[in-house]
């Protein structure tokens, strides 16, 4: 059964271009190797430098890995 996950990312001041820069340059990392079904990115109307990244993973075992080894957080940390 496929999961979801919802990362948030608060865009400072000015820096939209960084911000979307380096979430462009991570996007090689999350491939259907690794269990990713699909990726949906949302920005805010109202508040723009808000933006939602919406993961579809193959299961939650498959995002557990991927935490441990993309976001570098150790399974003891959430």
């Amino acid at each position: 059964m496929s999961m979801f996950s919802i990362c948030t990312t608060f865009v400072t001041e000015g820096k939209l271009d960084e911000t979307l820069g380096a979430m462009a340059a991570a996007e090689a990392d999350f491939t259907a190797e690794i269990g990713v079904l699909s990726r949906l990115f949302l920005q805010g109307v109202d508040q723009p430098h808000v933006i939602w990244a919406v993961t579809e993973w193959q299961s939650e075992k498959h995002h557990h890995d991927a935490a441990q080894s993309i976001m570098k957080v150790r399974r003891d940390d959430r």
